[in-house]
């Protein structure tokens, strides 16, 4: 199979697939490679190569085929993302005050749901089935042998226990944390999906990161001289009046007080054109982002939109980075979250041009919602991994380890699925170099 070098990891595809150039030796390893390439010749059909050192040395640069052309996949996720969307952010349920009834959507209106376990039992079924389908769309249904062997040993692979994978690909991006390969070996998951587990759900139980591409950058995010890490929080200022965003000043007090350090806030467009184009030496190491993302298809059609951020006096595209940046790095390498909330149409291409085009000018790395994710638990899954990430005194915090740490947490101490719909693009050992 043809290799196009750009498309390699910086983990290289071999017994030392854990390695990179300048980093500690308590990096997290990636135990397992996934390549996706488009074939040669060009004609809408992707390679997909299964390597690591978690693969075993007589099934080595494992490969398949797909004949599935980039919309047919781009349409299969984007049924994956509306069932998440439809069974759990929409989930509307109608319940008794006093002698009334009204009708309440309980995934919006409260992100902690420790005391209702009844609302998740009853989307889980629904949210497993469609990773099972979206997994095996991908990787079973249209492909030659050779992919449904590498179907076959990710399932075996990923059944054995918990894992780092690293996916490397400029021209597949798949919501990754919502795919479900059952875990139980042996067993297939039902087809009502009730034998479920959430050891199947990758963001659940797996480390995952995507790179675009192979450029290396340093994991070390460095505090300033006064201690604090700089930060900056870019909100569309009219966040702060909408009521669906209750407590936004507070919640960016609060990421601030993690990075010991005051937020530098933007609220304009404008003042992100001038800040990327004219102060770029001195751009935050922490650059996040609290407003309304659109991707630029709902499937059915492609827009002419591009995918963009929505700001009062204008839409921020990737091109819009692009222009700024005027072939210039990003000198800080800073980690930027991107945390889209209610009132957007999020897709995967809206990575595929945002994660492209920063994580090239040398973000470190680029975390993101897959849906619209409703604004509490938006701001309480960011706490939750800044607070984890700017932690002191427990050793280097990884940013990947982090993440599935409170996928985790929301999952079995609240109740509340939500985290796996977020997405690593590189810096899954992004970490803060505390004195």
């Amino acid at each position: 199979m043809p290799h196009e070098l750009q498309l390699t990891h910086t983990l290289s595809n071999s017994a030392n697939l854990g390695r990179i150039a300048g980093v500690h030796e308590d990096n997290v390893a990636a135990d397992i490679g996934l390549r996706i390439a488009r074939a040669e010749p060009q004609d809408g059909t992707f390679d997909f190569m299964l390597f690591g050192n978690a693969v075993q040395s007589d099934d080595l640069n494992v490969s398949g085929y797909s004949r599935q052309t980039e919309n047919e996949i781009f349409a299969a996720v984007e049924e994956c993302r509306n069932e998440w969307k439809t069974n759990v952010v929409d989930r509307t349920v109608q319940v008794q005050v006093g002698a009334k009834k009204k009708f309440e959507l309980p995934f919006q209106d409260r992100w902690d749901l420790a005391g209702e376990p009844g609302y998740l039992a009853e989307a889980v079924p629904k949210l497993a089935l469609a990773g099972h389908k979206l997994f095996r769309l991908i990787f079973e249904l249209n492909g030659d042998d050779n992919l449904r062997a590498v179907a076959e040993k990710l399932r075996t692979l990923l059944a054995a226990g918990p894992r780092s994978i690293a996916i490397t690909s400029r021209a597949v991006f798949l919501p990754w944390g919502i795919l479900y390969t059952h875990p139980v070996p042996g067993e297939k998951l039902r087809i009502d999906g009730s034998n479920w587990k959430k050891e199947g759900f990758w963001g659940y139980q797996h480390i995952l990161q995507q790179s675009p591409e192979s450029i290396e950058t340093v994991n070390e995010i460095r505090p300033n001289d006064t201690g604090g890490v700089p930060f900056s929080a870019n909100a569309d200022e009219r966040i702060f009046d909408d009521p669906k965003f209750k407590g936004a000043d507070a919640h960016i007090a609060d990421l601030a007080v993690f990075a010991n350090t005051t937020a530098i806030r933007r609220r304009t467009k404008g003042e992100l054109a001038e800040d990327f184009t004219n102060n770029r030496a001195t751009l935050e190491r922490i650059i996040y982002f609290y407003c309304h993302g659109h991707g630029s298809s709902n499937g059915a059609g492609v827009s002419l939109q591009p995918p963009h951020l929505d700001w009062p006096d204008g839409k921020v595209s990737a091109s819009d980075f692009r222009t700024w940046a005027d072939s210039k790095k990003l000198p800080t390498s800073p980690l930027v979250f991107i945390n889209a909330c209610q009132g957007g149409q999020m897709t995967t291409m809206f990575y595929q041009s945002f994660a492209v085009e920063l994580l090239r000018q040398g973000a470190v790395a680029l975390v993101g919602v897959q849906i619209d994710v409703p604004s509490g638990f938006a701001s309480a899954y960011a706490r939750r991994v800044f607070e984890l990430f700017f932690q002191k005194g427990q050793g280097r915090r990884r940013l990947g380890p982090i993440m599935r740490e409170v996928n985790r947490d929301m999952w079995d101490g609240h109740n509340n699925p939500l985290g796996l719909i977020y997405s690593l693009y590189r810096g899954v050992n992004c970490f803060i170099d505390w004195p």
